[in-house]
């Protein structure tokens, strides 16, 4: 989804976090500035038209075909937020792994690529309530927005059939 598509720099993609959109990156993507183009990759399967995908690996994959759409070349600026640190490290891999470059890897979060530690299940448990738990409404919110008022037009929209995302 084109967040913010117009700039001469090269394109940010940012992969969406667990909930699957990608609202919390919209404040993101206009505070780089007009000249910085930011895209964000939302979870496949969330208007209920195809099929989820399961794996990281697969999201990686199914994301690397999307960015390169914009951007046919390297080097890739990628970032994420909670699982969309981790879904855009392994795309990091996936793109080293055939040749490609990456320029720039964000984790918009400290734990999600850390390997200093390992979070144990009170540690997981604890960090979910204090922090997803009292933001929910607002992804509830964007989850349906994006059901009910902005997929019906963007599957109409030519555009988007064929980039395909």
């Amino acid at each position: 989804m084109p967040l913010q598509p117009r700039g001469t720099k090269r394109p940010f993609f940012c992969i969406h976090p667990l909930a699957g959109v990608v609202f919390p990156y919209y404040e993101l993507a206009f505070a780089l500035g007009k000249e910085q183009p930011f895209y964000g990759l939302q979870s496949l399967g969330i208007a209920g038209k195809e099929r989820p995908l399961s794996t990281i690996e697969e999201m990686a994959a199914r994301y690397i075909k999307a960015i390169k759409v914009v951007q046919p070349e390297g080097p890739y600026a990628l970032g994420g937020w909670s699982l969309g640190a981790l879904i855009a490290f392994e795309m990091v891999q996936q793109l080293q792994q055939t040749g490609q470059s990456v320029g720039l890897l964000v984790s918009l979060d400290e734990s999600a690529c850390s390997t200093s530690r390992i979070a144990n299940t009170w540690e997981t448990v604890w960090f979910s309530f204090a922090t997803a738990m009292p933001n929910i409404w607002s992804y509830v919110f964007d989850v349906l927005n994006l059901t009910i008022f902005t997929f019906p037009k963007i599957q109409k929209s030519e555009k988007m059939d064929r980039i395909n995302w």
